[in-house]
């Protein structure tokens, strides 16, 4: 493995303190795949 694991109660302690900073009925949505501009300058488009 390249990095050392995560403990999952971090992952759910943040969580908890996103959702309790949201207003009811609220949507979050969070993407994971950006590509960053450097990457894209290097591939030419």
């Amino acid at each position: 493995m390249k990095y050392d694991q995560i403990d999952s109660k971090l992952f759910i302690k943040n969580h908890k303190n996103f959702m309790a900073g949201m207003k009811p009925n609220s949507l979050a949505v969070f993407n994971a795949n950006d590509i960053y501009p450097i990457l894209h300058k290097l591939n030419g488009n």
